[in-house]
């Protein structure tokens, strides 16, 4: 079994896609919108992750954080939070975590500068037992850095196309984790 933790990216993804790509792994996605990483971590204490071990985590949270004036160092200290509780809950799970993708449609939006620096300082984080980071973000933009709006029509909600590209990677990274035995 896999599990999806996060926000609006995982819960409003296109069913067709969904179930195209992920069917056959058992999946079941906890994606809440406006989930920001706090609200994460209220959902893990309180639901202890309702007693779940899957196969594979895989986790995507923390663009909203930049709606709530997050800091850089308070969402990567909650993300580092919510791998420590995920360790404590499911310590036989694959993580797999993704980088914050890409947030506004101009390179210069502020919230993507915070994610991105969010993402930078992740890919260098040293998390007590093995965590598969996976920063994707390069695949929603052009080559001037921008969202196309046939990928995400807000700067944040993602399009079928999108759905898909997302959904193409990650079932990759999971195939590639995914313990030989499920």
């Amino acid at each position: 079994m896999i599990v999806f933790l996060g926000d609006c990216i995982f819960e409003q993804w296109d069913k067709e896609v969904y179930n195209h790509f992920f069917s056959d792994f058992a999946p079941l996605n906890f994606g809440m919108t406006g989930y920001t990483t706090r609200d994460l971590i209220i959902f893990l204490e309180l639901t202890a992750l309702h007693g779940l071990t899957p196969d594979v985590i895989i986790l995507s949270i923390g663009t909203h954080n930049s709606d709530h004036n997050y800091t850089t160092t308070q969402t990567l200290d909650e993300i580092i939070r919510i791998i420590d509780l995920l360790f404590e809950l499911t310590p036989d799970s694959e993580i797999i975590l993704l980088g914050i993708l890409p947030r506004g449609s101009k390179p210069e939006d502020r919230r993507r500068i915070l994610n991105e620096h969010v993402n930078k300082k992740l890919k260098v984080v040293k998390f007590s037992k093995p965590v598969n980071y996976a920063d994707i973000s390069y695949l929603f933009l052009d080559k001037y850095g921008m969202i196309p709006d046939d990928i995400m029509h807000d700067g944040l909600h993602l399009t079928q196309k999108g759905y898909f590209l997302l959904s193409e990677a990650l079932s990759g990274f999971i195939t590639a984790v995914l313990p030989s035995s499920s």
